[in-house]
């Protein structure tokens, strides 16, 4: 875990967190998913430790994994809130309540401590502690990673017992037992000093041929020889005559095989006397088949070092966590910490073989293959008369257990990365909905701090619909089981949020809820998504949907679409037209209702549209009406998207008045191109009869004013001038009459005319 300190992003739940449901809003995006996805990952890791992790402020706890619960006895987490740590956690010479009190050293970050653990029961277990300093809720806390050994050091008080136990034996036992090296016994038990005669003082050291008859002598050291080179393997039984200090004679059976004692070669063995051989053998084998079951079938490595750190012996459980087999360690010095961590190992075991104190210490060791593990490695000195005898450690696989510390730490930072840079808000309450964690993402959803946030109860934050709403939701749903839950509320709830400027925004909640050990709900986590726009989208989509509907219903045209050939909407203006109601016409054939005449065109037209041909959006067509009696239509149609499928919609106007206005103006055109040409021909024959007599008027006339102007009297002058010049403007009357009779053949382009001067013409006149 190391010296450093790091922040804790476990929330201040009080109980551990359980099942995670997912936690999907709206669109399903891969932020989002990845949110859910570390959080689910953050959880499990939390719950999978097998080790408990208690969070203490001061020495109260303030949060527990499910192991801490199950470890310290609890049946729910919430039972242990609050509680004091040490009051379950003290030293192993239990000075005080706490275990730390006056003069006390404070503990050291990831320093691992053998420590008892009171159970709330009341039992008692061996634990191993490591303290490390973190924020918790924003204030300087402790997170404490027990780990219990119970089970370890009873395998270790086993060995032990079973040590003392094989020295009680052989101290005590009727056989007399000897270890002989270089032809000198070195060890001698009382049991064969009473049977030689000597004390044990007389015996070490004593040439072992001074106990063997002379004429036994020969062929025991030739025996001894063979053993000791090699050159016979394996333990021997044989009966020889003892000679005793007294000079007796005593016939003793001799089991004996070579061993290495002190790192060298020796003859180990034991003297029976052969009326006491059965018992002997009866209780060495017990005591020999217990250590051995013992220690071949332990997860652990157990293995002895002499005081110059050659491995004297390991149980078959290296094998699995070195990756050696025994033989390939025996007799040398343990090689096997990893490089990197290999000095402190070394430091470490000198201390302890030094001191003669036991030690824990964890570190990392290369297996035979290569392969990095972390074990928790134990050692206990054993000493006799004050020396240093040799090494018994036990050592355990914990690699599994650091990769989950370091995937949990892992985890712990990437949720922080997400939860408070992701755009959406995430809110953790308890069931009262009083939130005990809010994302920095709250300041831009509601204009509100995250401090500020957290003082916010559910009744100031939502409008009073949308609280009873939640409310009612989720109290439905904290009463289902979890699969039910989990179903449920993967729904989204639309609630409207109070904006700290005054206005109301929308959100898009996803609950999901977190279980305590019993599997009932103790809190919920809510991931809250903006969705004020889409909300005023929808509002204004509403809006137009409101007046679509209002048009095409209150239209004076009919409004139809097709899908498929089938009628799949039509409005009343089209109903009243073909004398059918809505229902009838709905999913029917819309070709039942054209006149045989224009269905070719119709179905023609709608294939080419909806094939995404050019096609005349404006076109007549004739239907037919529910009695069968026929009538003219426009039609202006279009493809559109209908229910995620191309459909034609159309437009259907009635135009039987509109033809039969066109029919009767046609008539009358007709009529009145006839009248003008009569007219025409009229204007053609009167204006060429009249020009005959006009002129002889106004020949005469002219000759008269020539002839008699100045003769007359004034008057008379006058009205000859008056006759003249109605003459000359009938005369022109009657040139335009036949100008007009000709613009059908003879006419001019049209050109721009002085009104004025057509009115002054009209005035004189």
């Amino acid at each position: 875990m190391g010296n450093s300190r790091r922040t804790a992003t476990i929330y201040e739940w009080g109980q551990a967190p359980g099942e995670a449901a997912e936690a999907v809003l709206g669109c399903p995006e891969r932020t989002e998913e990845a949110a859910k996805e570390l959080q689910v990952r953050y959880f499990c890791l939390a719950n999978s430790i097998p080790d408990a992790v208690v969070i203490h402020r001061g020495g109260k706890i303030a949060w527990v994994n499910a192991a801490g619960v199950s470890l310290l006895g609890a049946d729910r987490p919430q039972d242990l809130i609050d509680e004091s740590i040490h009051s379950f956690v003290r030293p192993r010479s239990r000075k005080g309540p706490k275990g730390r009190g006056r003069g006390a050293t404070a503990a050291v970050d990831g320093e691992c401590r053998a420590e008892k653990l009171f159970r709330a029961d009341g039992e008692v277990r061996d634990v191993e502690v490591r303290e490390t300093a973190v924020t918790f809720m924003d204030e300087p806390a402790r997170q404490v990673v027990i780990t219990d050994v119970t089970d370890r050091r009873r395998s270790e008080d086993a060995l032990q017992e079973c040590e003392a136990r094989y020295s009680a034996l052989v101290e005590q036992a009727s056989d007399g037992m000897f270890i002989i090296q270089d032809g000198l016994c070195k060890y001698a038990n009382a049991a064969l000093a009473e049977t030689t005669g000597y004390t044990i003082e007389d015996l070490q050291g004593m040439p072992f041929l001074t106990l063997v008859a002379p004429e036994q002598r020969q062929l025991a050291a030739q025996g001894y020889k063979k053993r000791i080179t090699g050159q016979e393997k394996g333990p021997s039984t044989y009966e020889v005559q003892m000679r005793r200090k007294d000079g007796t004679r005593k016939r003793v059976e001799v089991h004996a095989a070579v061993a290495q004692y002190g790192s060298r070669p020796a003859l180990v063995g034991l003297v029976r006397d052969t009326a006491g051989r059965k018992q002997a053998e009866e209780a060495l084998w017990q005591s020999e088949e217990t250590y051995r079951l013992i220690a071949d079938n332990i997860d652990d490595v157990i293995m002895v070092t002499q005081p110059d750190h050659k491995v004297s012996y390991l149980n078959p459980a290296c094998r699995k966590i070195f990756g050696y087999n025994p033989d390939e360690l025996l007799g040398k010095k343990l090689s096997i910490p990893h490089p990197d961590d290999r000095d402190r190992v070394s430091r470490a075991c000198s201390r302890a073989v030094k001191y003669g104190r036991r030690l824990n210490l964890e570190y990392r060791i290369q297996t035979k293959g290569g392969e990095a593990k972390w074990v928790s490695h134990s050692w206990v000195p054993i000493k006799k008369e004050g020396k240093l005898q040799f090494v018994v450690s036990v050592v355990r696989d914990i690699s599994e257990h650091r990769w989950a510390e370091e995937a949990l730490r892992e985890s712990e930072r990437r949720y922080r990365l997400v939860t408070e840079n992701v755009s959406d808000v995430i809110v953790c309450t308890d069931l009262k909905m009083r939130p005990t964690y809010v994302s920095p993402s709250m300041t831009r959803f509601l204009g509100f701090s995250v401090e500020e946030s957290m003082n916010r109860g559910a009744q100031e934050a939502l409008t009073p619909d949308s609280l009873e709403a939640a409310a009612r939701v989720l109290s439905k749903a904290a009463s289902l089981n979890n699969e039910a839950r989990e179903r449920f509320t993967r729904i989204p709830l639309e609630l409207e949020f109070y904006h700290k400027e005054g206005h109301t925004v929308w959100g898009e909640v996803t609950v999901s809820f977190l279980c305590n050990s019993a599997g009932q709900p103790s809190e919920m986590v809510m991931v809250i998504r903006d969705v004020t726009e889409r909300k005023q989208a929808l509002e204004a989509l509403r809006e137009s949907e409101q007046k679509y509907s209002a048009l095409v219903e209150q239209a004076i045209d009919g409004v139809i679409i097709l899908q498929d050939g089938l009628c799949k909407f039509v409005n009343q203006a089209l109903v009243n037209m073909v004398g059918y109601t809505v229902e009838e016409v709905l999913d029917t054939p819309f070709m039942e209702k054209v006149a045989p005449e224009s269905r070719d065109t119709i179905a023609q037209t709608y294939a080419a549209r909806l094939a995404g041909e050019e096609v005349p959006s404006l076109y007549e067509a004739r239907l037919l009406r529910k009695d069968g009696s026929p009538f003219e239509v426009e039609i202006s149609a279009g493809r559109i998207q209908f229910e995620g499928k191309p459909a034609d919609m159309a437009i259907i106007r009635d135009i039987t008045e509109r033809k039969q206005s066109q029919e009767k103006l046609t008539q009358l055109m007709t009529e009145l191109s006839r009248s003008n040409a009569e007219l025409e021909q009229f204007a053609y024959v009167a204006s060429h009869d009249l020009q005959e007599p006009l002129r002889m008027v106004s020949s005469f006339l002219q000759l008269l004013a020539r002839r008699y102007e100045g003769k007359l009297d004034e008057e008379a002058d006058e009205f000859i001038r008056y006759a003249v010049d109605g003459a000359r403007r009938m005369q022109g009357l009657i040139n335009d009459l036949l100008t007009y009779s000709r613009v059908g053949t003879r006419g001019k382009p049209f050109e721009p005319t002085d009104c004025e001067e057509v009115l002054e013409q009209a005035l004189a006149n």
